[in-house]
């Protein structure tokens, strides 16, 4: 697990995390992310590239993940449902929606279909009547326990190319990326979709 180091907020990401990122990395490396690439040419370091090297990474990782799940015999969204309910406990059906990004339609289908494998199942909100919550059975926690701690192990391989504090600076720095694109949304909504065309673009 990573060290509770991690959970700062963009203010609190100091410069240390960035000149240990860059300390970390191998004299081959440096080179090519200053522009150098093997006779190729110079590797632009801007936001499009940045895109690019995260997209390519992110894909490798969910390739990963993916195939780890597949292992357990379920689908992704079947998988993200029960480890919501797994670390999180009984859950109002609505907010498992927004965790794992589904709508209201989709999330009662799933619910539904798990309850009738005998995966979870739907009661009343003690302190509230009006809402129904959602639990794992004892046959559903006993499956996404053993699929999570697999599941768990898998992705600890597939990002073993980094040791731990690599793995700590890229967090800190991911999230401190995060952030800042994220109020660039916040801030500007319409971004560039309302920007003149150039020249060229005419």
């Amino acid at each position: 697990m990573i060290d509770q180091s991690l959970n700062q907020e963009p203010s609190q990401v100091s410069s240390q995390a960035s000149s240990q990122a860059s300390s970390q990395v191998s004299s081959q490396e440096t080179g090519q992310e200053t522009g150098q690439d093997s006779g190729r040419g110079l590797i632009p370091i801007n936001g499009t590239h940045t895109w690019l090297v995260l997209y390519k990474a992110f894909k490798a990782v969910e390739g990963n993940a993916l195939r780890s799940i597949e292992a357990c015999d379920m689908c992704i969204s079947d998988f993200a449902v029960l480890e919501v309910l797994l670390h999180k406990g009984p859950t109002p059906i609505n907010r498992i929606a927004k965790k794992v990004l589904l709508t209201s339609g989709s999330i009662t289908a799933l619910v539904d279909r798990l309850e009738k494998r005998s995966l979870l199942e739907r009661f009343d909100d003690p302190a509230d009547r009006r809402i129904r919550l959602v639990r794992l059975t004892e046959a559903g926690r006993s499956l996404i326990e053993k699929a999570f701690a697999e599941h768990e192990k898998d992705l600890d391989a597939a990002v073993s190319a980094l040791d731990r504090d690599e793995l700590a600076t890229l967090v800190t720095l991911l999230k401190k990326l995060g952030y800042g694109a994220q109020a660039r949304l916040t801030s500007d909504p319409a971004g560039a979709a309302t920007a003149k065309p150039t020249e060229g673009a005419k």
